[in-house]
């Protein structure tokens, strides 16, 4: 049977094979497919934060409207009923009876019309909540289809991308520590500025040497290379 430390040696040697592999395939630029995959992946989260944020705004307006027709239902009750009482109190005062007449018939019109604006209310809460299940649908599309391919990159070169904002990503590390293959390291890059910055790393690491490879990244713009550097530190960390 294959000892633990047998193990231990295969992923290691396994691991320095993947390593090799990746440094080769970013001097030939085969790291833009993960830059493209992490600016999709940012996009998508942009947009789903705005279409949360259009579904907030549609909930909103309808409480509002929901609010407003329930104040014009009790407005028309409250002219209904006063206008009943009106008529009761002058049926003997056949003078005023015409008046009445006239007013009741601006209350019908009255009526009518805020009855026709709550149709229309209703469309316009109608036509946004088909609005909001097609875009419901296109996002869950986009989100299927990209997925699977990220989930492959990850699986093969043992790094996460997370999109935190759509100003800040997480790179995750894993299969760097041979006592738990699972123990993640992660480092966050700011995106906001024309330069990128490393808000942080866990565990914590020199930030001496973090800024030398953020000074280089920014000047050479190798993702690659940047990336399997911090992974270095990580690894000289574990065996630390």
């Amino acid at each position: 049977m294959t000892s633990k430390i047998d193990e231990a040696f295969n992923s290691f040697q396994e691991q320095m094979r993947v390593l090799e592999e990746i440094e080769t395939r970013a001097k030939n630029d085969d790291f833009k497919i993960i830059e493209k995959l992490s600016k999709k992946e940012v996009l998508l989260r942009q947009q789903e934060q705005e279409h949360k944020q259009e579904v907030e705004n549609l909930n909103n307006q309808k409480v509002q409207l929901d609010d407003r027709l329930d104040s014009l239902k009790q407005n028309k009750e409250v002219t209904k009923t006063k206008l009943n009482e009106a008529l009761s109190s002058l049926s003997q005062q056949k003078s005023n009876i015409n008046e009445l007449v006239d007013r009741k018939d601006e209350l019908n019109k009255i009526g009518s019309e805020l009855e026709s604006d709550i149709a229309k209310l209703n469309k316009a809460i109608s036509e946004g909540m088909q609005e909001l299940t097609k875009s419901n649908d296109n996002m869950s599309s986009q989100i299927d289809q990209t997925l699977p391919e990220l989930q492959k990159y990850e699986k093969y070169t043992g790094l996460k991308i997370s999109a935190i904002t759509s100003q800040l990503i997480c790179f995750i590390f894993f299969n760097l520590d041979p006592n738990n293959y699972d123990r993640e390291f992660k480092i966050e890059l700011d995106l906001s500025g024309s330069e990128i910055k490393v808000e942080k790393s866990d565990p914590e690491l020199s930030e001496d040497k973090v800024k030398v490879l953020t000074d280089e990244f920014n000047k050479t713009k190798n993702l690659g290379r940047f990336l399997k550097e911090i992974r270095n530190l990580f690894k000289d960390f574990v065996s630390y």
